[in-house]
């Protein structure tokens, strides 16, 4: 592996293999205008929108205490409509 030489030289797109990035600071569909963000930034980013899903995640599992209790009277419904629909059946 050959040791980086670090020049102010950008390697060009053949060289990578890579296309050159967009120019993020026009507004797109998504959302309002943004600057090409650093990787330190995007990095932030990125965490801040694992930080929030995991956040509404949780929100959504959260159940009151008579959401549960209907939830565990239906449950026993439905296994006693089962039961009795083998024992019937049988």
């Amino acid at each position: 592996m050959p040791i980086p030489l670090y020049t102010s030289e950008k390697p060009s797109t053949s060289e990578t293999g890579h296309t050159p990035p967009l120019d993020n600071s026009k507004t797109t569909s998504d959302g309002p205008a943004t600057s090409t963000a650093s990787p330190t930034s995007a990095a932030a980013q990125d965490e801040l929108a694992r930080t929030s899903a995991r956040r509404d995640s949780i929100n959504n599992r959260e159940q009151t205490v008579e959401e549960r209790e209907e939830a565990a009277r239906l449950y026993e419904e439905r296994i006693e409509e089962e039961y009795a629909k083998r024992e019937g059946g049988a």
